[in-house]
């Protein structure tokens, strides 16, 4: 009568990739190159070096939807001053 339930699938997280921030910040109104360097103080040729970094920063989909605006904002924050305090793009600096 009753059907035995089989396991319920896992969900596997979906991450953002450099190609998704490429496309956030060239075609959004708020994520833009503004955005990038006024805010977050990258530096204009480094912009796909920080896409490259946020994508190994494994953020999932889902801080792409509206109402994870703020949440999205927030980890661009924290990854923007991991980002500049690294040796690897302080090395870049000198060359």
């Amino acid at each position: 009568m009753f059907k035995k339930d089989s396991k319920p699938e896992i969900a596997t997280p979906k991450f953002l990739s450099f190609k998704d921030f490429e496309v956030l910040f060239l075609s959004d109104d708020f994520f833009n190159a503004e955005f990038l360097t006024g805010e977050l103080n990258i530096p204009e040729g480094k912009y796909k070096l920080f896409y490259e970094f946020l994508a190994l920063q494994q953020l999932e989909y889902v801080y792409l939807q509206p109402s994870y605006k703020l949440d999205l904002i927030d980890e661009l924050y924290k990854c923007s001053k991991e980002f500049n305090n690294t040796s690897f793009t302080q090395d870049l600096d000198s060359n």
